[in-house]
């Protein structure tokens, strides 16, 4: 049986660089590390993230 590698953060992962470092500023979501700004779609997906970790 295999197990899964476990993960340093719950936190939702940036698309592009693929750490933990997705924040909510005027202009969207924007990766604090290397600048990705979210799409639209990914935004909402984001959104429905923040949403589940609130209500565990």
């Amino acid at each position: 049986m295999q197990s899964r590698p476990k993960n340093d953060s719950k936190d939702m992962k940036c698309p592009k660089c693929g750490k933990p470092s997705l924040k909510r500023k005027e202009s969207g979501v924007v990766c604090s590390f290397c600048g990705y700004i979210l799409s639209p779609g990914e935004e909402t997906r984001f959104r429905l993230y923040e949403l589940l970790k609130q209500s565990t």
